[in-house]
């Protein structure tokens, strides 16, 4: 029975398309898990109907919603943080693009209650980089921030969407980018709790990217 379950995942992840497949085909792998290391129901962030429900922004700049529930970031830089629920030992799944080379922005997780300084997010957090330009900025998508650089380039060429998954337990932070493992960091800084936190978004000027389907799902115990 596990043989044929796992069968049966692999064919419904063939069968998807590519655009948004990695992040079905991990869910329905999550859902086979359910019983070992998943819980039964994700915290959707960005819902469809309503995606900046739970979202705070902090500092300059804001999101703008676009169609399809998707945010885009409009000027900075700041942070929008979920302030609904802050999460212990936890799966991160979010799409994102980026619409030019020159796009900058960041996921950040483990960080405390930033109220409206977005920088708390910066010093006592950690972020995963988003930025594919060539040149600029040395750290790149994948990467932990002025931590660890991405092991691999995995990125989707320019205007198409990726796919992150991002695993932060105990004191480490395992990053993926549409299917492929990028880095696996254990957090050494002091400042740094990784094992409680909230989870933000940067908006970082004068760039654009847009952000789709988050959703967390925290481990059982």
């Amino acid at each position: 029975m596990r043989t044929l379950a796992k069968a049966l995942t692999l064919s419904a992840a063939l069968a998807l398309p590519l655009t948004g497949g990695v992040a079905v085909a991990e869910e329905q792998a999550a859902s086979q898990e359910s019983g070992k290391s998943q819980c039964a129901k994700p915290v959707k962030l960005l819902d469809g109907a309503n995606p900046m429900q739970g979202w705070h922004m902090a500092g300059p700049g804001s999101f703008s919603v676009e169609e399809h529930g998707v945010i885009e970031t409009q000027g900075g830089m700041g942070l929008l943080w979920y302030e609904a629920e802050k999460f212990e030992e936890y799966t991160l799944h979010l799409d994102f693009r980026l619409l030019d080379e020159s796009n900058n922005s960041g996921v950040f997780v483990g960080f405390p209650d930033p109220g409206d300084d977005p920088w708390v997010a910066v010093t006592e957090g950690e972020e995963i980089q988003i930025n594919d330009n060539p040149g600029g900025d040395p750290q790149k998508t994948g990467a932990v921030y002025n931590e660890k650089p991405a092991a691999t380039r995995a990125s989707n060429p320019i205007g198409e969407w990726n796919h992150y998954k991002i695993v932060v337990r105990d004191d480490a932070i395992t990053v993926h980018l549409n299917g492929t493992q990028v880095n696996h960091w254990v957090d050494d800084d002091p400042r740094v709790d990784l094992s409680e936190g909230y989870i933000g978004l940067q908006n970082h000027p004068p760039t654009s990217v847009q952000f789709r389907h988050a959703r967390v799902h925290e481990s059982c115990h």
